[in-house]
């Protein structure tokens, strides 16, 4: 699968518990004509992760996008308004 891999923590109590995929979602934030004057890459576990990590990258941003692949995840904007696109 591409943009998928498998990660596995090592050491500590979680040893083996700690296995899952791990995905690459795409943040990408935008300036008032839609433009992209950020782009990152965020590997998570899943939607809500991802959009965890876009907040802690881009806690104050003006509008932002995190996509999986060709899906449109979240938008996130400077109020802390996050919307959820459905899959």
């Amino acid at each position: 699968m591409v943009g998928v891999r498998k990660k596995c923590h090592t050491g500590g109590a979680s040893r083996g518990a700690g296995c899952g995929f791990m995905s690459d979602y795409r943040l990408y934030c935008l300036d008032s004509d839609g433009h992209i004057t950020l782009a990152n890459w965020i590997e998570a576990g899943d939607d809500d992760e991802a959009v965890a990590k876009a907040r802690k990258i881009q806690p104050d941003a003006q509008k932002c996008e995190v996509w999986l692949k060709n899906r449109l995840v979240a938008k996130l904007n400077t109020a802390g308004h996050l919307e959820r696109v459905q899959p």
